[in-house]
């Protein structure tokens, strides 16, 4: 072989291997926790996470991924006392459980494209468990267990201990 053909090779082989390099950034391995605003934005360009996605504890204002699609595992949004909105435009599945609870400030819930939630048939309490959020209209819940039974969600739903009323 001459030294163009071994020099075409080994130029071909390094851009396939860094074009695979560059779509599997957009997959996050494993279990991700959300501490703060860097762990949310080291997370920015996923589009799925292979494991749990657990927003808890921290200071969070506002939670927004806007290229998430995927959740293998669950995802988990509790005990984050400053948050008041988490937006995921593009989430469709999470493969376990849906847990958002005791999130004292939370009152907006954004997940529009969410039609698939613990094929994977996670134990737990419920499929999805949306309570102890008591400045979340109640409303917002129902919105999204509608959304999910519109889609052909047969799993379990708890709603509880949000706000009672909706905002006219």
């Amino acid at each position: 072989m001459n030294d163009w053909c071994t020099a075409l090779i080994w130029i071909t082989a390094a851009c396939a291997q860094d074009n695979a390099q560059q779509l599997d950034a957009s997959v996050c391995e494993g279990d991700q926790f959300v501490g703060d605003s860097v762990t949310l934005a080291a997370l920015a360009d996923c589009t799925r996470v292979t494991g749990n996605l657990v927003f808890t504890g921290n200071e969070l204002v506002h939670a927004e991924h806007a290229k998430l699609s995927l959740v293998d595992g669950s995802l988990s949004v509790w005990g984050n006392p400053s948050l008041r909105d988490i937006e995921l435009p593009e989430l469709t599945r999470v493969g376990g459980y849906l847990l958002v609870e005791a999130n004292e400030l939370l009152a907006a819930i954004t997940i529009p494209k969410l039609t698939n939630v613990n094929d994977r048939d996670v134990t737990h309490h419920a499929d999805v468990s949306i309570s102890g959020n008591p400045q979340l209209p109640t409303c917002q819940a129902h919105a999204l267990r509608d959304q999910l039974l519109a889609a052909d969600f047969t799993g379990d739903v708890a709603i509880s201990g949000n706000m009672g009323s909706c905002p006219p």
